[in-house]
């Protein structure tokens, strides 16, 4: 991850935290206003939620290799294609450590998000009824 994202993520749990905050100050927000960003946070959700799938299919690619080159061990000798094993399995390394960062992240987006939605329906009690 570069450090812009990384930068961009804290300042989006910081508006969030910032947002709940405004929004236990306010007495009186129309359920219009509430609803819409109850829409905005669960289109986020979403989003997280293709990250984490994204993620998972990260995680699943390199262990499908390494069953896939098991199989067929008998085919071919390691040690004489040792020059091929080794960046392949630097390159499973790398696609797995992406997978475990992506899968982090969005968990920690979606229950932000989770908490948000919940300080929501907190807020405004007629919307308990309609958001599960």
């Amino acid at each position: 991850m570069n450090i812009s994202r990384i930068l961009h993520e804290r300042e989006s749990e910081q508006t969030l935290e910032a947002a709940r905050e405004g929004l236990e100050q306010q007495a009186d927000v129309p359920e219009s206003v509430l609803m819409n960003r109850v829409q905005v946070i669960l289109a986020e959700k979403r989003t997280s939620l293709a990250v984490l799938r994204t993620g998972i299919g990260l995680l699943t690619l390199p262990m499908t290799i390494v069953a896939f080159l098991v199989t067929t061990s008998s085919f071919w000798d390691p040690l004489e294609n040792l020059v091929f094993l080794i960046p392949l399995f630097v390159l499973n390394t790398a696609l797995a450590a992406m997978g475990i960062a992506l899968v982090a992240r969005a968990w920690r987006r979606i229950r932000n998000f989770d908490r948000a939605i919940e300080a929501i329906k907190k807020h405004a009690n007629t919307l308990g009824y309609v958001i599960p």
